[in-house]
């Protein structure tokens, strides 16, 4: 039989002739399509499953087996009606099978106007104040006029409705609304009238209710649990982020809307971030918003770190980056904060940070500028206790003098992804992610250690730690350097040959230079590309007190790429493509 896509069955092939009883069948699977199927696409994609040594054709072309046994072909046209797809495999004796597909092609339905009225936003419960915009937006039958109501004012706001090229109307109706100061307090939904003339009126109102602030209450916040991140909107990306920052707890902001699950929250006069409410508690009405400033600022040092220490007069939203051009350098920036510092004194046991600099950015917002006297960033990171806020810098490793190693005795933390329920991305003949990533990852060990390195690993074997526990193992060990393994994945819809190639991944500005090393490395291997990914948010990435770069080896979801990363030589020579990049990385920047 043939099966459905996604499922796998073996198909018994009896031969033809007398000593067809005698003769032992092989076995041929058909993933996708299904033997009999319909679609309004103007192309198919077969993909299927043999064994390795034989030959396949599918329709007119010959395809290539792959060491796993599988096989695909994309992108059959397809004729309106009834099409045939012959699938003929041939085993090394001469042995064929040939199985008939048939895919009947429709046309595609044009899509049905709304019948019926629906708001679709506002879908969540909103807070806002005076004076900003509201945007409606609703379905229904096209061609009718109509508006919108609510917030307890009397006015109508007029409706538009969404044309497409042709001025064919869509039926999707939108609004833009100031907010006016009426029913301070009130969470009131929006109402739609959508009218035909003499007709009677479709009513509807939206899901999500709107509440309008007192401009002249205060409404202050306050940071629960470990941390809580800052973003810069309401969206949802699959990573999380990109976040402004990671907050500690007892971190205090103004509240100055809500939308859904999140608060919104001033930083500055000219910037707002959101953050999630179930992070915050909200303080008894009558508390002060925060405002900050510090008066000096303490640098030094001790045997293993640098050291920087400002006293705040609150807890206020902080944030630090990293820049490598013109020079190595990190940003402080402090919100809900002015400049009140007269005293920057450096004491001569900080090694790396140089002369740091404390400047007004604009109101509420006041950044240091920390120069570091290093080849390289080597990472930092904060700590609060009480008031007082901590960076901490990390000094040069030790790198091998030159004709040495300058690998040895460095110490990298290598995270194979995924790992226990998390399979990762499943690859189009069953490869699990997670196992293609500890094969690779306990080759690029192998390779490490010939040069010198030190490795641990923060995910050995199947374990499943969180990521955060994977960034704390690293941490704990004061690694020199992160570097997590994956293997990518796309959506099958367009085929199974189209997307393919390598790609590394980066969040700070001081991790580029050996995600770039790496990702050249690895194109030496004659993979396609898929480029260098900066500002990538994947947790260990963001929470390691050293750089950390990420590696999606290939694609499980293109039939090459699945089988190369199987292959055990391949797996070798990426290992040592891997490690060559990180040895040329460490070489460049020796003290």
């Amino acid at each position: 039989m043939v099966v459905c896509a996604g499922e796998t069955s073996k198909i018994d092939v009896t031969v033809e002739g007398a000593e067809a009883a005698q003769q032992e069948p092989f076995l041929l699977y058909v993933i996708a399509p299904a033997e009999r199927s319909e679609t309004s696409a103007e192309v198919v994609h077969v993909l299927g499953k043999v064994a390795p040594e034989c030959k396949v054709r599918v329709g007119d072309e010959d395809v290539e087996v792959y060491s796993t046994g599988g096989f695909a072909r994309d992108d059959i046209p397809l004729e309106m009606g009834t099409n045939g797809v012959e699938v003929v495999a041939t085993a090394p004796d001469g042995k064929t099978v040939t199985r008939a597909l048939t895919v009947i092609r429709k046309k595609r339905p044009p899509p049905s106007p709304p019948s019926e009225l629906k708001v679709v936003e506002p879908a969540q419960d909103l807070a806002v104040l005076p004076g900003e915009v509201l945007s409606i937006r609703a379905t229904g039958p096209p061609g009718l006029s109509g508006y919108a109501t609510g917030l307890g004012q009397p006015a109508k706001w007029p409706l538009a409705e969404v044309v497409i090229d042709d001025g064919q109307p869509t039926g999707r109706y939108t609004a833009a609304v100031r907010v006016g100061t009426q029913a301070f307090g009130l969470a009131l939904p929006v109402r739609v009238c959508l009218q035909e003339e003499g007709a009677e009126p479709l009513w509807a109102e939206s899901e999500g209710k709107v509440e309008v602030w007192d401009p002249a209450a205060v409404r202050v916040g306050e940071t629960k649990g470990e941390r809580a991140g800052i973003t810069f909107g309401t969206h949802r990306v699959r990573l999380g982020g990109p976040y402004l920052a990671e907050v500690p707890a007892g971190t205090r902001f103004e509240i100055v809307g809500a939308r859904g699950p999140d608060f919104r929250i001033r930083l500055s006069e000219a910037l707002s971030g959101w953050v999630a409410k179930r992070d915050v508690v909200q303080l008894p009405a009558g508390t002060p918003p925060p405002h900050n400033f510090f008066t000096s600022c303490h640098i030094g040092g001790d045997e293993e770190y640098d050291k920087l220490s400002i006293r705040l007069k609150e807890k206020v939203v902080f944030a630090v980056t990293s820049e490598t051009e013109p020079a190595n350098q990190l940003y402080v920036d402090l919100f809900n904060t002015h400049h009140a510092t007269t005293w920057l004194t450096h004491k001569s046991g900080a090694k790396v940070i140089g002369p740091v600099h404390c400047e007004q950015m604009a109101d509420d917002w006041v950044r240091l500028t920390v120069p570091l006297r290093c080849k390289w960033i080597w990472g930092y990171w904060t700590e609060t206790e009480g008031n007082v806020l901590s960076l901490y810098v990390r000094r040069p490793p030790a790198i091998a003098a030159a004709g040495d190693s300058p690998l040895k005795g460095r110490l990298f933390a290598l995270e194979a992804g995924h790992g226990g329920r998390s399979s990762g991305a499943v690859g189009l003949m069953g490869t699990k992610e997670k196992t293609v990533n500890v094969h690779a990852v306990n080759e690029l060990k192998k390779a490490l250690e010939e040069r010198g390195a030190k490795v641990v690993l923060v995910r050995p074997g199947d374990s499943a730690p969180s990521l955060w526990e994977r960034a704390r193992r690293a941490n704990e060990a004061q690694a020199d350097l992160y570097v997590s393994v994956h293997a990518n994945a796309t959506g099958r819809a367009n085929g199974y040959l189209r997307v393919s190639g390598t790609s590394t991944y980066y969040r700070d500005e001081h991790c580029r230079r050996p995600a770039e090393l790496v990702y050249n490395k690895l194109l030496e291997l004659g993979w396609n590309e898929f480029g260098v990914v900066g500002n990538f948010s994947y947790a260990p990435l963001r929470n390691t007190y050293t750089p950390a770069i990420l590696i999606e080896q290939a694609f499980m979801s293109h039939l090459a790429d699945e089988a190369r990363l199987l292959d055990p030589e391949y797996q070798r020579a990426q290992a040592e493509a891997v490690a060559s990049a990180l040895a040329e990385f460490f070489d460049s920047v020796r003290e």
